[in-house]
């Protein structure tokens, strides 16, 4: 498993760029903040965990603050 996603990495439910993958058992699932942000509530009470959450560059993207 990654420790990192890249702009490669696409969600699962839209195919925009990830940025948090989840795990449960042997299978991963990766999300846009949308999709995460809609649906991390169902996925954490059906006992998916989160592995890498990048949304923040998210944030700091909008405000302009450089992402390497």
């Amino acid at each position: 498993m990654n420790t990192t996603l890249v702009s490669t990495d696409r969600c699962d439910g839209c195919a925009a760029q990830a940025y948090v993958a989840i795990t449960k058992d042997d299978k991963e699932l990766k999300f846009c903040g949308h999709h995460f942000n809609k649906h991390g509530e169902a996925l954490d009470k059906a006992g998916w965990n989160i592995i890498i959450d990048d949304r923040e560059l998210l944030t700091r993207r909008a405000v302009g603050v450089e992402v390497s």
